[in-house]
């Protein structure tokens, strides 16, 4: 498959974009279950991306891995509405501090092939854009993430986070809009969001097309798993 990465403008854009959305989405629903993700609430999604926005940021500012103590989070007291603020302030100080910095500049990364600020711009953007659909999860119908964004989260899903986990890496196949996962014997094709959706264990398997023995989709479900958790 063609490259599939964006600009670092577009992925800034998309992290605003998605991040936003996630909030507003979330500001009155901050005690609602999140169906996407058990036993979680929206604050608990909120609080979560927050906290990895957190880390970026100091990550970038620190230029090294922080360490326990380098980031900033809400106190154990703090409300569902001091959290939401928090994520807020957390998404424009990241966003701001992404955009000031090339793509090609060195910053340490979990994913050793790429130690550069470029990995992060891309990773916040599918970070959110996830998120963002768990929260809608919990609130109404889910709203599909942006085709571009979404085929390119399928691409990082299966050369970075499967072999990350030890997984081999998928053959992706794009035509006519129409995606198409490959893992040698069982195949899942689809829309690009709905297949994102799917790998990442957000939509349920009668959204894509599947097709291989029963054992090796268990295999596959699971190795998605171990990837995406």
């Amino acid at each position: 498959m063609a490259s599939t990465r964006l600009t670092s403008r577009r992925y800034l854009d998309l992290l605003r974009v998605e991040g936003e959305r996630l909030l507003v989405t979330a500001q009155d629903a901050m005690d609602l279950s999140v169906p996407t993700c058990e036993n979680w609430t929206v604050d608990d999604v909120v609080f979560h991306v927050g906290g990895v926005y957190s880390h970026k940021l100091a990550t970038l500012r620190l230029g090294r891995r922080p360490g326990k103590g380098d980031w900033i989070v809400p106190s154990e007291d703090a409300s569902a509405s001091d959290d939401l603020a928090w994520c807020h302030v957390m998404l424009h100080a990241l966003s701001a501090e992404l955009a000031r910095r090339p793509a090609e500049q060195g910053s340490w990364t979990w994913w050793e092939p790429e130690q550069t600020v470029g990995f992060w711009q891309r990773r916040m953007a599918h970070e959110t854009a996830v998120h963002r659909v768990d929260v809608e999860s919990a609130v109404g119908p889910i709203t599909a993430v942006d085709a571009d964004l979404a085929l390119d989260g399928i691409d990082e899903l299966a050369t970075v986070f499967l072999p990350a986990s030890g997984a081999s890496i998928p053959c992706v196949e794009v035509d006519r809009g129409m995606v198409t996962v490959l893992f040698d014997d069982v195949e899942a094709a689809g829309g690009a969001s709905d297949v994102l959706l799917w790998l990442w264990g957000r939509l349920p398997d009668e959204v894509v097309a599947l097709s291989g023995p029963q054992a090796r989709l268990t295999e596959v479900r699971a190795a998605l798993r171990a990837a995406t958790q």
